[in-house]
């Protein structure tokens, strides 16, 4: 995976949790800042027993988003995720 790639995905993953933890307005409702905790303790939970960093999902997108990207993906903190394309391992 190109260091570009990596570094987008992991500064990506980085401000969003900042963001979130912050509590960022909500865009386009016009409210001000979040009532509640981000990461809730749902997530907190989900995150644990994922030993997740982020309470971050990536959505598996067929084969354009093969291995390199799920393990950036899982690398940077995040969960990562593949979807099934029926090709063998030599194909893949």
């Amino acid at each position: 995976m190109a260091s570009s790639r990596r570094k987008f995905l992991q500064q990506s993953t980085m401000s969003g949790a900042v963001l979130g933890t912050l509590g960022a307005p909500e865009v386009g409702n016009g409210q001000g800042a979040r009532d509640h905790v981000v990461p809730t303790s749902r997530a907190k939970v989900l995150m644990a027993l994922f030993k997740l960093d982020y309470p971050i999902f990536q959505a598996p997108h067929g084969a354009p988003a093969g291995p390199e990207l799920a393990s950036a993906v899982s690398n940077a903190g995040a969960m990562g995720a593949m979807a099934f394309t029926g090709a063998t391992p030599q194909h893949a």
